[in-house]
């Protein structure tokens, strides 16, 4: 027989797990420390309502948390099934395999007994809900940088996505699927014999750039830096978010986010690997945001790095906390002069929006208060150092270098500055 003193301390292993598996399950995810703060108030309402309320307000609080957890990531429901595709093309990945980690710790979580109601004494309701209100005050004023203070709210977040009136990605999701021209650089490789591709090629995603064409020729004639030639310069449509811009840009069409069934094997890193090419993606922040530690995987490339696979560079804080671009970049340039053929794709952060003053001091822009035009010199800079830091090396005949940006500033409607539905490419031989 079960003994009191049993039940006791089920009862209070039950509670403690009620506590500590949210937590748990968004740790693993960011393989970081996260703590979730709602399960002290949802601990609170099934203490204080009857067992089948509580079972449900719990549920449904689970829900919102996934769905929220999933948001970090910029992955919207609209793209669920598009990622539930990438997770089957990767079953024997880590991250695939964390994935089902936290589903059977989501199941314990929701299969828990509900904590005793015996236990709900009032000196306990007030000190767990006590303790929510001085964490959430903590968050609102803002005392501990977030990189300090890794906690989070699921319930306040949902009640801001409703509030920004971001509801409407609940039904229909950032993207519409429309068929765009294929990139510039994507188009040239396509009609060259693989004995004629670059030896090296280093491709740049651009954060957020947009120029005019007047402004993009200016800047263009500015480029001229030791032995890269401007081989073409202009501007093309682009069509959503940066990664499917980064699809663009790699694989030449739009990217479908409401389809898992996609095969890959017409994207640039695919069909270099077929020909001997070691490809390297580069991103300073985490790859869980897009998952693009599976996305990039299944577009072939052989190596992927984020922000903590480049421990040693310098840190830039803003509206993401990553590595900054100059230090990617420059780890870019190192892996692309290593011996034989090599595909380098670069994915810049700094530019993102809301830039940081912090970041705007580091470029020389603390002067400068227009959004899109602190982007602009941003990239500007980006694009100015790796050429710079190529000058000192010798590269292959042949070889290329191509930046491009994902998507004009969000906002933007200088036509002096930005050139609506379009994004600006440079393309420059070494």
């Amino acid at each position: 027989m079960i003994g009191r003193g049993d039940r006791i301390f089920a009862g209070w292993l039950s509670t403690a797990l009620l506590l500590a598996l949210p937590s748990v399950i968004w740790s693993a995810s960011f393989r970081e420390a996260k703590l979730v703060a709602d399960p002290l108030i949802i601990l609170c309402l099934e203490l204080m309502l009857q067992a089948r309320i509580g079972r449900a307000i719990r549920t449904l609080w689970f829900i919102v948390s996934v769905y929220m957890l999933l948001l970090e990531w910029n992955i919207v429901p609209s793209a669920y099934l598009f990622y539930l595709g990438l997770l089957g093309e990767a079953l024997d990945s880590q991250p695939a395999a964390g994935f089902f980690v936290a589903i059977a710790l989501g199941a314990v979580y929701l299969a828990l007994p509900g904590p005793d109601r015996n236990h709900a004494r009032p000196l306990l309701l007030m000190g767990l809900s006590g303790l929510y209100l001085a964490l959430v005050s903590i968050r609102a004023a803002a005392l501990l940088p977030p990189e300090r203070f890794p906690i989070r709210f699921p319930l306040l977040h949902t009640a801001s996505v409703i509030r920004d009136g971001s509801e409407r990605l609940l039904v229909n999701g950032w993207y519409e699927q429309r068929t765009v021209p294929r990139d510039y650089l994507y188009d040239r490789l396509r009609r060259l014999d693989d004995r004629k591709l670059p030896p090296k090629l280093m491709v740049v995603v651009l954060e957020s750039w947009g120029e005019s064409k007047t402004s993009l020729a200016s800047f263009a004639a500015r480029t001229a830096i030791g032995s890269a030639k401007l081989l073409a310069s202009g501007l093309e449509p682009f069509e959503g978010s940066t990664l499917p811009g980064e699809y663009r840009v790699l694989c030449g069409r739009q990217l479908d986010l409401s389809r898992w069934d996609q095969t890959h094997s017409h994207c640039l890193p695919q069909r270099l690997g077929s020909l001997g090419y070691k490809s390297l993606a580069l991103h300073g922040y985490r790859g869980a945001f897009y998952y693009r530690h599976l996305f990039y995987p299944a577009l072939g490339f052989r190596e992927a790095r984020f922000k903590d696979g480049m421990r040693g560079l310098p840190i830039c804080k803003s509206a993401f906390v990553g590595r900054c671009d100059d230090g990617v970049i420059e780890l870019a340039v190192k892996r692309l002069a290593d011996p034989g053929k090599r595909f380098i794709h670069v994915v810049s952060l700094d530019a993102h929006q809301a830039v940081s003053e912090e970041v705007k001091r580091r470029y020389g822009l603390e002067n400068m208060a227009r959004a899109d035009a602190v982007s602009q010199q941003i990239n500007r800079a980006v694009i100015l150092h790796t050429l710079a830091s190529m000058r000192a090396r010798d590269w292959p005949a042949g070889s290329l270098v191509y930046f491009v940006g994902d998507h004009n500033p969000p906002g933007a409607t200088d036509s002096s500055i930005t050139t609506p539905g379009e994004v600006p490419y440079l393309l420059f031989s070494l």
